[in-house]
């Protein structure tokens, strides 16, 4: 379909401008603005407080040596955390995503929480998990 007004015909130079200023826009507008007005504002609200909780506790591991004595520190800390966040996973994983910033934050938190399996492209894996991996990629807004 040359010549048509399709995205598949647009030329690449028009496209990345327009995401370009896609993106620019989203940027311009805070995400709490977003999220709040999302069909899945509460999805999104609990990615949110899982990613922070996820931000805390690799901080918490990246920071303690492993002495004996500084592993029971810190798993006394985290623990209390990682209650918190089970609690969140429960409540993510119950509510269904109904729009794109939904999946997106879903997606978000998978990357975040799990990056070894959405970093495997490794062509010998599994189909199913080399596409999920894709999926999630995709739908973060990675490359």
């Amino acid at each position: 379909m040359v010549g048509s007004e399709n995205s598949l015909s647009m030329p690449v130079a028009r496209r990345r401008m327009l995401a370009s200023a896609a993106g620019m826009l989203a940027a311009a507008v805070p995400a709490d603005a977003l999220a709040a007005s999302s069909p899945d504002a509460e999805l999104i609200e609990l990615c949110n407080a899982f990613d922070v909780i996820e931000r805390r506790l690799k901080e918490m591991f990246r920071n303690y040596a492993n002495s004996p004595e500084e592993e029971e520190e810190r798993d006394s800390l985290a623990d209390p955390l990682v209650y918190e966040q089970q609690g969140l996973l429960n409540s993510i994983c119950r509510i269904h995503a109904t729009s794109l910033a939904g999946y997106k934050a879903r997606a978000k938190t998978l990357r975040l929480w799990l990056p070894e399996a959405v970093d495997a492209a490794d062509e010998g894996q599994c189909w199913a998990e080399r596409m999920s991996a894709a999926l999630v990629r995709d739908l973060a807004g990675e490359a």
